[in-house]
This record gives C-alpha cells, structure tokens and sequence, in this order.
C-alpha cells in the first residue's frame, strides 16, 4: 500500500462520468495571482470526485488543492474548464497542499 499523499505531492485523478447525470463534483477557482491552476474550493460529497476519494484514501484530493492539468492541457485556466464542461472523462494533475493563500472569489 502506498504511502499516503504529503504537502507538495503530485498525482493523477481519473474521474470517468458513465451517465449523463454524473457530475464530476467540484467547484474551483482561479488564483488571483494568475498562476494557470485551478483551485479546488468545494468537494460535493455525491459526484465523482468525493467518490475517488472514498477508493483512494492515500491519494485524496482536498479543499484548496490546485489542479495543474485537464486531460493533458496545462497553462490555460479557460481551456481546462472547458475540458471539465465537455468531457466524459477527466484526467486532473493535482498538487496537493500547497499555498494557494491567493484564490480568487
């Protein structure tokens, strides 16, 4: 069994909607920095994400975690969401427990 996600750590999250219904089960935020990351500010505990989390317990992804990539698109905060509205399956770079003190509201 790995060892359980730490500060700084980086790993994918493959979130897979098989129904139109799904929802992938987050909402983010830009950073007021303009760092190209979304922020993850809210985990809703029925969708997608919350699910992975419940079968990943050493790789959760957690409030204020900073999403690096969508499905290999990186650098374009606007293109990632997009990627997040159209797609069927998400695939999320995410770091996890870094400072994120500049979310935008």
């Amino acid at each position: 069994r790995p060892a359980p996600a730490g500060p700084g750590s980086t790993f994918d999250v493959k979130l897979e909607r098989t129904t139109p219904d799904d929802k992938f089960g987050f909402v983010n935020a830009s950073r007021r920095d303009h760092k190209p990351v979304l922020v993850v500010t809210k985990i809703t505990p029925d969708g997608l994400l919350a699910k992975w989390n419940r079968e990943h317990p050493d790789q959760q992804v957690v409030t204020l975690a900073e999403i690096h990539a969508v499905n290999g698109v990186r650098d374009d905060v606007a293109e990632m969401r997009e990627q997040l509205k159209s797609s069927l399956v998400a695939v999320l770079t995410v770091q996890i427990g870094v400072n994120t003190y500049a979310v935008a509201t």
